[in-house]
């Protein structure tokens, strides 16, 4: 333990000020996917494609991306003001495994302002989520740069009028972060060359002001990094996908973090100090309240006691923990009923997939590649439900007689549209909303 940036917080303050994130999934959802991916793998649904099984992998002792030149970039420092955490997994994710994959040589900050001030599926500094974030970037045709961004939308706030002003004071900043492209009739703002030590403030200075640009938008940006779809690891396969996964690349995941955070200095926190959020089989909600990005694995004799750990970077800045990471207890023993882990990281795992045609194949085993959040988030909230409701419809279609073009009529609005419709009076509010963005998603049809 050491006095870190909120030590001075009381307990409840750094619960209430730092730990904002909230998970996507609930724990029924979560208990759903298994069904739901045999079912989709039976019959088909949107965006929703199973992996493999688990088989025997070798891997080193220790191991960590951080340790590699150019892969996991700065460590970001967020906001009280602005809950980022999501919105920095999401681009560190990316940002490695564009080095990783040698498609770039030197690792670029990408604009987690981006996120927050233009990502329609998430809610700016109250909070977002990796998965909705991967789909805003497909959609958006990649981010652009953290430092080329932000100029874009300082001008903006000053209005477009200012990029000509010499003695605009918005302008007198911004002009010194990116520059205008004469190639293109409305000009393409691209970030200028600084140095190292230069670049470093100028990106700490963004990370203090995340959030205050207005929620401009600016357009005419360089974008980069498309990405076309994720990966979800499934809770159930555990620390064998997660350890397949991190052998490839960062992984993002949420966390129940807790007051143990607060001045955690070094060494390995453990199940027995951070568990998942107490809650029972039947509970619906687990407490995710961070999201962190797992970068490497390791081992290391603790009071003469082998303890393995996973090493995570975080978003506190550089003067909290070992300079930004932490590590986190691993093994079969720090599983819960649930099988959730440490801090409960095994509830929401992902990463994105940068290659547009690799699809599924991008995926480790244990894991399901989606590209459409809410229409694999209605199947895994229905769950057994979409057997039962597709069962009936085909019963419909084979027994009714005169209800056969009804029942051809309902089938014809797609699969989620069409399933959600049927069992939208007995299932939840929740649901219903994500039927109707399902439905926009274009969910396959119900096979007949």
């Amino acid at each position: 333990m050491k006095q870190t940036p909120y030590a001075d917080y009381t307990a409840s303050e750094f619960t209430a000020n730092v730990l904002k994130y909230t998970g996507k999934r609930t724990l029924s959802e979560k208990k759903a996917q298994k069904e739901t991916r045999a079912f989709a793998k039976k019959f088909g649904v949107a965006g929703v494609t199973p992996s493999g099984r688990l088989g025997t992998q070798d891997y080193p002792l220790n191991f960590d991306w951080a340790a590699q030149a150019e892969v996991m970039g700065k460590i970001h420092t967020q906001k009280t003001s602005c809950a980022s955490c999501w919105a920095y997994t999401s681009t560190d994710t990316i940002e490695a495994q564009t080095v990783i994959s040698g498609r770039r040589a030197k690792h670029v900050e990408l604009s987690a302002e981006q996120l927050i001030n233009c990502d329609g599926y998430d809610s700016g500094c109250n909070t977002g989520n990796m998965f909705t974030a991967y789909e805003w970037i497909h959609e958006n045709g990649g981010l652009a740069t953290a430092r080329a961004f932000h100029g874009a939308a300082e001008v903006a706030s000053a209005g477009r009028a200012a990029v000509f002003d010499s003695s605009a004071s918005a302008s007198a900043s911004a002009l010194g972060r990116f520059e205008l492209d004469g190639d293109s009739p409305l000009g393409i703002y691209r970030e200028t060359k600084l140095g190292s030590e230069e670049e470093k403030r100028e990106l700490d200075s963004i990370e203090s002001g995340l959030g205050s640009s207005n929620g401009n938008c600016p357009v005419n940006l360089q974008l980069m990094d498309r990405v076309f779809g994720y990966c979800e690891l499934d809770f159930e396969a555990g620390e064998d996908a997660l350890l397949a996964a991190v052998a490839k690349h960062p992984v993002a995941v949420g966390i129940n973090a807790n007051k143990v955070f607060q001045l955690y200095a070094s060494g390995i926190i453990s199940s027995k100090d951070c568990g998942p959020a107490p809650h029972t089989s039947e509970a619906e909600i687990m407490a995710i309240n961070h999201a962190v990005v797992v970068t490497g694995w390791g081992e290391e004799i603790i009071g003469g006691v082998n303890m393995k750990f996973w090493i995570l970077k975080n978003s506190f800045g550089d003067r909290w923990g070992d300079a930004g990471y932490f590590k986190l207890e691993r093994g079969k023993h720090t599983l819960d009923n649930e099988g959730f882990g440490t801090c409960g990281l095994h509830f929401e795992s992902v990463y994105p997939v940068m290659e547009e045609t690799a699809g599924a194949s991008a995926c480790v085993p244990g894991s399901t590649f989606r590209t459409k959040y809410y229409s694999a988030a209605s199947a895994a909230g229905l769950g057994a439900n979409y057997k039962y409701v597709f069962e009936s419809m085909q019963n419909a279609l084979v027994g009714t007689g005169g209800h056969r073009g009804a029942a051809i009529g309902l089938v014809g609005l797609g699969f989620a549209g069409g399933v959600v419709a049927a069992v939208v009076a007995v299932y939840t509010s929740r649901s219903e909303r994500w039927s109707k963005k399902a439905s926009a998603e274009g969910a396959a049809l119900i096979p007949r």
